[in-house]
């Protein structure tokens, strides 16, 4: 019996997204599920062309969906899930993290942060080269979780600083 109703019991649930009255989930090897007006009736949006798909992270806007994962960079739909596409420059690391920040989307990867103009398509590398686990937005800074600490920059700008060293922090 699964936990969540059309969720196999054995997925592992990597990340989480609210859209409107949508909820989506991704998880690890079972795809992508979405649940409408909290029905706990979970309906699978199949990544049919992409086999033994390892997700991190999910992004939804209207009907794109952009999704992170462990070996193939980024995946992105734009028509709700029914057709997927690989992002041209892709991010050819694992993708453990996304942050929507106004026109853009940020993505944290295993060589640091990139970032897309056009909702997934294409990328562009823009600081570090260390692992980026998490990202979180308090009073127009950008804080990033990293294997080593954390780092901060300010919404309108790009200039990353570590304000703590040490410990890796995951979200």
């Amino acid at each position: 019996v699964s936990y969540a109703n059309g969720i196999p019991t054995d997925a592992t649930l990597s990340s989480i997204k609210q859209q409107g009255q949508k909820l989506y989930v991704a998880t690890d090897y079972h795809g992508i599920f979405v649940d409408t007006h909290c029905q706990n009736e979970w309906k699978p949006i199949p990544v049919s062309n992409f086999k033994a798909l390892d997700i991190n992270c999910i992004e939804v806007k209207d009907s794109t969906i952009v999704v992170g994962t462990l070996q193939q960079g980024v995946l992105f739909s734009n028509d709700a899930g029914s057709t997927w596409n690989k992002a041209i420059n892709n991010i050819d690391y694992p993708v453990r993290a996304f942050m929507p920040l106004r026109n853009k989307l940020l993505a944290g990867s295993d060589a640091g942060i990139f970032e897309s103009t056009d909702l997934g398509n294409t990328w562009t590398h823009i600081f570090g080269n260390t692992q980026i686990l998490g990202f979180t937005k308090l009073n127009n800074k950008i804080y990033a979780a990293t294997q080593n600490g954390v780092l901060m920059c300010t919404n309108n700008t790009y200039s990353w600083s570590s304000i703590y060293e040490d410990d890796a922090l995951h979200d």
